[in-house]
């Protein structure tokens, strides 16, 4: 897998260079209302035409016109897995707050950050990727046989189950499991991959992080969990909610964070959590893909 960057590189983030593109738009005036922008916008979009011989975002009226081509390569998504290239890509919003800092503790980069990394990497062996792998596999390169093809599917079949399950406490229905299987494949196989390298990353450092002040009740590994579980943390509205659940193959961020850290044994044993309550269901009741070895 490769590893790139998408840092900006159109400038969207320098604020002097977005000031001299909207200068260019008249009458746009600073105290306008919102109305009165985008009427202004729309004129002015009515007067230029788009060159298409330019690159996308490249000209000021590129930004301008067509916001929908930023929000979510450059501004909306921290991270995530091109298939045809096998590569994964993250952006500038991943590697700064609340997702990482340089002041941070450790534990908490690792459950931020680290974690949007091993979910991304995570993706490449979802339901989806790892049957365009096994598609393309002629010569079995990978050593996977049909006995591990059956168990892939049993395994994926469960999530589907479980998390179909999964009622959205404000709108009160269920998600549909099986939109979004890979999404949670990634959010269970991530959370795995990330407090594996933290606490290896521990080990190697002697098996104690530097002293958080205020947060001395907290291991290290509470520390890690607690970040990795603000991840997801969101508030929506209903029709917003109702929306997801029939279009989006990410289920809202409570589910995800819950179902995730309550099937991974090391979390419910950092916390104490009760034998078959919420966050340490019984093991009927819970799925595993990728072993934690």
């Amino acid at each position: 897998m490769k590893f790139e960057t998408n840092f900006d590189k159109y400038d969207l983030s320098n604020v002097g260079k977005m000031e001299e593109c909207y200068k260019k738009v008249e009458p746009l005036l600073y105290n306008s209302n919102i109305l009165g922008v985008i009427e202004d916008l729309r004129y002015y979009k009515e007067k230029n035409v788009r060159n298409h011989t330019e690159d996308d975002l490249s000209s000021c009226n590129d930004k301008i016109f067509y916001p929908q081509e930023i929000l979510d390569p450059y501004l909306g998504i921290k991270g995530w897995y091109d298939s045809k290239e096998n590569t994964f890509y993250i952006n500038s919003d991943a590697i700064k707050e609340p997702s990482f800092s340089k002041d941070y503790p450790t534990p908490l980069n690792f459950g931020g950050v680290g974690y949007t990394i091993a979910y991304e990497i995570v993706h490449a062996f979802d339901n989806k990727n790892y049957k365009l792998k096994l598609r393309g596999d002629y010569e079995n390169k990978y050593n996977v046989t049909d006995w591990s093809i059956k168990n892939f599917q049993n395994r994926s079949d469960c999530f589907v189950e479980k998390y179909g399950m999964q009622n959205e406490s404000i709108t009160n229905k269920n998600i549909n499991g099986t939109l979004t299987l890979n999404e949670n494949i990634a959010d269970n196989g991530g959370l795995k991959l990330a407090h594996r390298a933290y606490m290896k990353y521990l080990k190697e450092i002697g098996g104690k992080d530097i002293e958080v002040p205020a947060y001395n009740q907290y291991t290290d590994e509470q520390l890690f969990f607690i970040s990795a579980g603000r991840k997801h943390c969101t508030y929506k509205s209903k029709d917003k909610l109702e929306n997801q659940k029939k279009t989006d193959k990410h289920p809202p961020g409570e589910i995800r964070t819950n179902m995730a850290l309550s099937y991974y044994k090391p979390f419910y044993d950092a916390f104490k959590c009760s034998y078959n309550r919420k966050m340490n269901l019984k093991g009927k009741d819970k799925c595993e893909l990728w072993k934690n070895h």
